[in-house]
């Protein structure tokens, strides 16, 4: 029996190349989901901060913040009129639209829609203490009200799945934040994912 040394020294050499190529495909992968990914983030985030510009060119133009929405019962939510940013309420200095975007076709004028067809709304929160729904009105609950202090208007955007939160608020707050701080907040109950864009003046606004 003749042995092929030349024969043998290909099938390892063909067989290092392989396993070389294949961890280059698994490396390319990664890195091209990673980009996949960095470019949603920086996306998503552009589009938050282009709210909260409209919402403080709206302020500047206006003298105050849109209106925030009562429920029939009366009971103050966070919610802004969202709504407002894109068609005129008989508001004294309105010169919008400031958003590209459309309503929802529903009668609730604090959610529009965004580009990508996911509700998003405005919202007066407060910055410290528990953060949670928008809708919650109890004590202690993460709505502003009137004379409340540390206020900030939230832009959030509702269906981003969880590894694109996450990757937004590492982005924004750096790893490890919680969402009791930083710029990026979570309202689980209603899935919507919220950037603090700007300071919110309770004194000056319609907050029950």
């Amino acid at each position: 029996m003749v042995y092929n040394k030349k024969g043998a020294m290909f099938g390892l050499d063909a067989r290092i190349a392989l396993a070389i190529f294949g961890a280059l495909s698994v490396i390319s992968g990664a890195a091209l989901y990673s980009a996949i990914q960095d470019a949603r983030v920086t996306a998503t985030l552009a589009d938050l901060e282009e709210v909260g510009k409209a919402t403080t060119q709206y302020l500047l133009d206006t003298g105050s913040y849109p209106a925030s929405l009562n429920s029939g019962s009366a009971v103050a939510t966070g919610y802004l009129l969202t709504e407002r940013l894109l068609t005129n309420n008989s508001v004294t200095g309105w010169n919008g639209p400031y958003l590209p975007y459309s309503d929802d076709s529903t009668a609730n004028d604090a959610v529009i829609l965004h580009s990508s067809g996911n509700n998003l709304i405005i919202a007066a929160m407060k910055t410290t203490g528990l953060w949670d729904a928008v809708t919650n009105t109890a004590a202690g609950g993460a709505r502003c009200e009137q004379g409340d202090d540390s206020c900030a208007v939230f832009v959030c955007i509702e269906g981003l799945s969880n590894d694109l939160q996450l990757a937004l608020e590492e982005k924004v707050d750096g790893p490890g934040a919680g969402n009791s701080d930083g710029r990026v907040r979570f309202d689980d109950p209603l899935d919507y994912t919220c950037l603090n864009v700007m300071v919110y003046d309770s004194s000056n606004s319609s907050l029950t």
